[in-house]
């Protein structure tokens, strides 16, 4: 077994190590971080005694190495004084008293959650201390990052495949034999081309030196009903890699959450099925809805991407009635099924995908330490990775998002000793992940180990107990 154990900094502050390319998080800060995860919907005075109780209970001179000592120590001094705020503001009378203790409950408070937030092994901190030491170590990966001339080619082959199969089917008229050709070939090839229009999307956005990249990809995601243009090139993707596992990403909240936990009346085997197709089939919707949602609470920070949507919802519009008139409907039955099956539906292979990326792993590492992987790799046959476009490749995606899908491949063979996947958590075969995924009861996974919305603070103080402190999220 090969180790790298190296010092660490995550997210500014945290001591950890590189094991293998996976962090080693001290087992109790890993547990305290979980109760702030479990307590972040509850109101801040829960949240306050849910903490102190934690943390009362740990002998924390005996059971941590310095720096956790020193750090959850601070924490729990900052939570007694809000406590004692908290019990002299009850008793308190004059408002000028009371608003004072209030600005000092709220500094003390945010002070507490801040530390705990600034040390939390996230998704992007672990990558950046991964690429650091890659190119410390490998150099001449460096050499990879450049744009993948191929891919602008594959977005226009797979889209003009995918619409003359559309406009073929749509040819057949629209009787039952019509509407089963429609129904086999969305199944097959048409989830697979759809998948690939949303693959090629994304590897575009990445692709800043390409030519034509934002017009090409339009042009792939008009063909889909969902607006993968809009999601993949209005900025949001490119927070997403910046600050994967904070609550500056909202992946989770937009569409994630769909695939982390089915609701409670279709938890079993059968409500998953029927669940994964609702949510393949609503994903449009989802969108629509999740940037509505912003839009009501800050309008003025998603207009670019509320014009981003409108020229793919435009587009897409265009596309699918153009098909309609040209054949019949029966072209934009497979469209639309193709989309569905690309995303999960009837829990189609390709499924795997949406599950898999940012699957948590965690696991014990002696008394002391866990291991946290917050981002997770296919390591089965490269034929079906290459069927997925190599998205299924996500740690060393997330590692250098500059290297396009090709040359994943590559970037294994430079720096073999950080894609071990014996020491790395992945995920071997597509099929028994989604059996998994099906039989699971309650939470299936976690987005990026992160369990709950995570509290956050800042040193400039903020809502004091009773209040919630709140994060400006975008889409």
């Amino acid at each position: 077994s090969r180790r790298i154990p190296l010092p660490m900094t995550v997210n500014g502050n945290a001591e950890l190590s590189l094991a293998g390319g996976t962090l080693v998080v001290p087992k109790v800060l890993w547990g305290v971080l979980l109760v702030t995860d479990e307590m972040g919907k509850k109101s801040s005075v829960e949240q306050l005694g849910a903490l102190i109780q934690v943390l009362s209970s740990m002998d924390l001179a005996e059971v941590m190495p310095m720096g956790p000592i020193a750090l959850l120590q601070e924490v729990l001094r900052h939570l007694v004084h809000t406590k004692r705020l908290l019990e002299a503001y009850q008793c308190m009378e004059d408002e000028e008293e009371k608003a004072a203790c209030r600005l000092q409950m709220g500094q003390a408070f945010d002070e507490a959650l801040g530390i705990l937030s600034r040390h939390r092994p996230s998704a992007s901190g672990w990558h950046n201390l991964r690429r650091a030491h890659i190119l410390r170590k490998c150099p001449e990966v460096a050499n990879l990052l450049h744009d993948e001339p191929w891919t602008p080619v594959a977005m226009v082959a797979v889209a003009l495949a995918h619409g003359a199969l559309a406009l073929s089917i749509g040819r057949l008229g629209s009787g039952f034999l019509a509407c089963s050709v429609a129904v086999v070939a969305a199944a097959a090839p048409g989830g697979f081309f759809a998948f690939g229009l949303q693959a090629l999307n994304h590897e575009l956005s990445h692709a800043v030196t390409t030519p034509l990249a934002a017009p090409l990809a339009l042009l792939g995601s008009s063909l889909t009903a969902v607006p993968w243009y809009s999601y993949y090139f209005s900025g949001g993707h490119a927070r997403h890699h910046r600050s994967a596992g904070t609550p500056e990403d909202i992946d989770r909240e937009a569409f994630f959450w769909a695939w982390e936990r089915a609701p409670h009346c279709l938890d079993s085997p059968l409500g998953s099925l029927t669940w994964a197709s609702i949510v393949a089939l609503g994903l449009p919707v989802l969108y629509v809805c999740s940037l509505g949602v912003c839009l009501l609470a800050n309008w003025r920070d998603n207009v670019t991407e509320t014009i981003y949507f409108l020229a793919d919802f435009c587009a897409a519009v265009a596309v699918h009635i153009v098909l309609a008139l040209v054949s019949s409907w029966t072209s934009v039955l497979y469209l639309i099924l193709s989309m569905a099956f690309g995303n999960g539906f009837l829990l189609h292979p390709l499924i795997g995908f949406w599950i898999l990326q940012h699957m948590c792993h965690t696991d014990n590492l002696g008394k002391e330490s866990m291991v946290v992987q917050p981002t997770v790799s296919y390591s089965g046959p490269a034929w079906w990775n290459w069927l997925n476009f190599n998205q299924l490749s996500h740690i060393e995606h997330h590692d250098f998002s500059r290297i396009p899908w090709t040359r994943l491949g590559q970037l294994r063979a430079l720096a073999p000793d950080f894609y071990d996947y014996r020491e790395l958590h992945s995920i071997p075969s597509i099929l028994s992940l989604v059996w998994y995924w099906v039989n699971k009861r309650g939470n299936k996974f976690h987005f990026g180990c992160v369990f709950e919305p995570v509290p956050t603070g800042s040193s400039k103080g903020g809502p004091g107990p009773g209040k919630e402190a709140s994060v400006k999220k975008r889409l």
